[in-house]
C-alpha cells in the first residue's frame, strides 16, 4: 500500500490521498464507498451504514441488525481499514442495500471494488459481491475458485471472467453498457467482455452482499472501496474516467 489512511485520508509523500482522489470524484454519477471511520457508522465493533465519500446522500443500510461486517482497523496485508465480511449461515450472511442512489437497472451501469476474497464456503463456490435480483440476475462476484465475474444474463449466459490470485488483494472494476455487453478488469488488464442480456427493471435493491448468488451461502473476505456508477467506464467517451480510478488504485493501494 503506498499510502496509510488515518480517518479517512492517505498520506504519502509521492501522492497525498487528496489529490489522487480528486479524478474519482469528478466521475460523473460516482458513488464511493469507504471503510474509513469518518465514513461509516460503527456499533459494537461492526458497520451499520456506510455514507458515499462523493456526497451525493447515497448510504448502504444494513440489512437486519444481523447483517453487518466487522471494522477492521488494519486490513490483512494491505494497512488502512475494512470491511470484514466473517462466514455465517444464510440468516446472519451481511447483507447493505444502497438507498438514495437514483440508479436505473436497465442503464449502463459500472462497480469498482479493492477487495480480498480469502476463504471459499464449503457449500458454495459463488461470492456475490454487488448486484441486482432480477431475471436476469446482474452482479459482480466470484464464481468458482479463482475466478472473479462479471455476470448480467441467464444461466451461462453474460459472463466476462478474470482469473484472480485469492491470496492477495485486488481493484476490480466491472460494468455493463446498457444494452449487450459487459466487461471485466482486474488490477489493470484489459477488459474481458462478453455478450449479456439486457438488464430489466430489478426485483429488488442493489446490494453489497456477504451472501452468495442464488445459494444463501455466505463467505469471508474484506473490503476497502466499494463504488458504484451509472455509466459505462469502458466505453471510449469515459477513457479519462477509468484512467484516474486506476490510478488512485495503482497510487494509494499499489494494486494495478
Amino acid at each position: 500500500m503506498a499510502g496509510i489512511q488515518l480517518d479517512g485520508v492517505f498520506s504519502d509523500p509521492f501522492m497525498p490521498f487528496e489529490r489522487a482522489s480528486d479524478g474519482v470524484l469528478a466521475i460523473p454519477t460516482i458513488r464511493w464507498f469507504q471503510a474509513a471511520p469518518s465514513l461509516v457508522d460503527i456499533e459494537d465493533g461492526k458497520i451499520v451504514r456506510w455514507h458515499d465519500r462523493a456526497g451525493s446522500g447515497a448510504t448502504l443500510e444494513q440489512a437486519d441488525p444481523a447483517r453487518r461486517a466487522l471494522f477492521v482497523e488494519d486490513a490483512p496485508n494491505m494497512g488502512g481499514n475494512a470491511a470484514h465480511f466473517t462466514p455465517a449461515s444464510s440468516a446472519e450472511s451481511i447483507q447493505y442495500t444502497i438507498k438514495n442512489s437514483g440508479f436505473n437497472a436497465g442503464a449502463a451501469f459500472s462497480v469498482s471494488a479493492v477487495a480480498l476474497f480469502s476463504q471459499s464456503s464449503s457449500q458454495s463456490t459463488n461470492k456475490f459481491l454487488f448486484g441486482v435480483s432480477g431475471s436476469p440476475n446482474f452482479y459482480m462476484g466470484r464464481t468458482a475458485a479463482n475466478v472473479l465475474r462479471m455476470h448480467c444474463g441467464g444461466s451461462g449466459v453474460g459472463n466476462a471472467e478474470v482469473s484472480i490470485d485469492e491470496t492477495k488483494w485486488h481493484s476490480s472494476i466491472g460494468s455493463f453498457n446498457g444494452a449487450d455487453r459487459v466487461n471485466l478488469s482486474v488490477d489493470g488488464s484489459a477488459a474481458v467482455s462478453s455478450n449479456s442480456a439486457t438488464v430489466p427493471a430489478p426485483t429488488g435493491d442493489y446490494v453489497f452482499s456477504g451472501i452468495a448468488s442464488g445459494g444463501g451461502v455466505s463467505w469471508e473476505g474484506y473490503v476497502c472501496d466499494i463504488r458504484v456508477l451509472t455509466i459505462d467506464l469502458f466505453h471510449a467517451s469515459n477513457e479519462a474516467h477509468l484512467a484516474a480510478l486506476r490510478a488512485f488504485d495503482s497510487s494509494v493501494y499499489g494494486l494495478g
